[in-house]
C-alpha cells in the first residue's frame, strides 16, 4: 500500500495568477494530500511571498532558449512555443530535489478534486501487474493526450500524455533526464517541404519525443516511424503493446483533479481519439490475454464509466432546469422524471461499485 508519506508532488509550470489557479492548484494537493512534499518548480521572475506557503519548496529556473513554434505559420494557432525543453528543465531540475519513493508530475494549472488516483492506481496494479518491460513499474499517466494509434482521424504513434505522471521517482527519471531536442528536429517542417498533415513544425510532436528518445536512450527494439504521423500496422501493434506493459491510463474521474482539458476531452464521446481507460483495457486483453481478475476489473470499469455518465447527465438536466423554470408544468415534470431516473441509476451503479470495493478487500 502507497503511503502518502512517499510521495512527492513536482507542480512544474508558470504561476497563473488569473483566478489564484496556481495557489488552488497547491492548497488542493495539500488538502487531499496533507502528508506529501510538495515542490513549485517555475520560472525566474515569477516570486511571490505567498508560495512558500504552500510549497515545501519553490525552485526558480532560467528559462531555456525559445526553440520555435509547435505549428507552421499556416496554422491556425500559430505561433505556439514547443515546450519541450521547458518542460525537462522545471521537472528534471525538481527531481534532483526529490528524495520520496514515489512522485507525481502536475500541472501548475491543475486543481484536485478528491483522493482518489493513489487507490485506482493500486487496483490497477494488482490486476495487471507491477512490473513493466522498461520501467521498474508501471507508470500512470492521463488518457487525455495519450492518442490511440487504432482511430482514423490521424492516429499518431507513440504519443503519451505528459500533462500528469505518477510512478516510482527512479522511472519518472529516466523520462525527464534534461536532455534537450534540437532546433532541427524541432522546426524541421519550417526547413523541408515535405508533407505535413497536421502542419506542425516538429519532426515528432513533444510527447513522441519525450517517449521516443527514451525508447532509443534505453537501446528498445521496434520500428520508429519517420515522423509524427508515419503509421502501419506493426508501429500500432508496437505503441499499443509498449503502452500496456509500462503504463496504466486513467481517464478523469479516475484521477480526480479539474484542468482546462476536461473540456477537449468528453468523457462520454466514443468516437475520441484519445486512448481511455476502456480501451486501454480492451488493448491489454488482446495482447497479453483475459483472466478472471482482468474481467472483474472490466466489469467494474463498465460501471465506473455508467457512473460518471449519469452525473454528467445531471448536472446536464439540472442546468436545463434551471434555464426553463418559467416554462409550461409539463417540460419541468419531463424533465424531472429524467433526473429521477437518473438519481435511481445512479444510485444503483454507486451500490456496485461499492460491492466491488467490498468483494476486491475480501480477496
Amino acid at each position: 500500500m502507497i503511503n502518502e508519506k512517499d510521495i512527492t508532488f513536482i507542480c512544474a509550470g508558470k504561476i497563473f495568477f488569473k483566478h489564484n489557479l496556481t495557489f488552488r492548484c497547491l492548497r488542493s494537493i495539500r488538502r487531499f494530500f496533507p502528508n506529501s512534499k510538495i515542490i513549485l518548480s517555475t520560472w525566474d521572475g515569477e516570486y511571490h511571498k505567498k508560495l512558500s506557503k504552500y510549497a515545501d519548496e519553490v525552485i526558480y529556473n532560467q528559462e531555456p532558449e525559445n526553440i520555435g513554434s509547435t505549428c507552421l505559420p499556416e496554422c491556425d494557432w500559430y505561433p505556439k512555443e514547443n515546450s519541450y525543453n521547458r518542460q525537462q528543465v522545471l521537472v528534471s531540475t525538481a527531481l534532483k530535489v526529490c528524495n520520496t519513493k514515489y512522485v507525481v508530475k502536475f500541472r501548475t494549472d491543475f486543481i484536485f478534486k478528491k483522493n482518489c488516483f493513489i487507490k485506482f492506481y493500486e487496483t490497477f496494479l494488482d490486476v495487471l501487474g507491477c512490473e513493466a518491460s522498461i520501467f521498474k513499474q508501471k507508470v500512470l499517466i492521463y488518457s487525455c493526450g495519450t492518442i490511440n494509434p487504432k482511430v482514423t482521424n490521424l492516429p499518431l504513434p507513440h504519443h503519451p500524455s505528459d500533462l500528469f505522471f505518477f510512478g516510482l521517482t527512479e522511472d519518472i527519471n529516466l523520462i525527464y533526464d534534461g536532455r534537450f531536442i534540437s532546433k532541427d528536429l524541432a522546426n524541421y517542417y519550417l526547413n523541408h517541404n515535405e508533407y505535413n498533415p497536421a502542419l506542425f513544425n516538429h519532426l515528432y510532436t513533444p510527447e513522441q519525443f519525450l517517449w521516443l528518445q527514451l525508447l532509443d536512450k534505453l537501446n528498445i527494439t521496434y520500428k520508429k516511424p519517420k515522423n509524427y504521423f508515419e503509421i502501419n500496422e506493426r508501429i500500432a501493434q508496437e505503441t499499443l503493446y509498449l503502452f500496456s506493459s509500462n503504463f496504466i491510463v486513467l481517464d478523469q474521474p479516475h484521477l480526480g483533479f479539474k484542468s482546462k482539458f476536461d473540456k477537449k476531452f468528453k468523457y462520454k464521446d466514443k468516437k475520441t481519439r484519445f486512448l481511455t481507460t476502456k480501451h486501454f483495457l480492451d488493448f491489454y486483453k488482446y495482447i497479453f490475454g483475459s483472466s478472471e481478475k482482468l474481467e472483474h476489473l472490466c466489469r467494474y470499469e463498465k460501471v465506473f464509466y455508467d457512473y460518471n455518465c449519469s452525473l454528467t447527465s445531471i448536472s446536464k438536466h439540472m442546468k436545463i432546469l434551471f434555464k426553463y423554470l418559467g416554462f409550461p408544468i409539463e417540460i419541468l415534470v419531463m424533465i424531472y422524471y429524467s433526473l429521477l431516473t437518473l438519481f435511481l441509476k445512479i444510485r444503483l451503479l454507486y451500490n456496485e461499485i461499492i460491492s466491488y470495493n467490498k468483494c476486491s478487500n475480501d480477496e
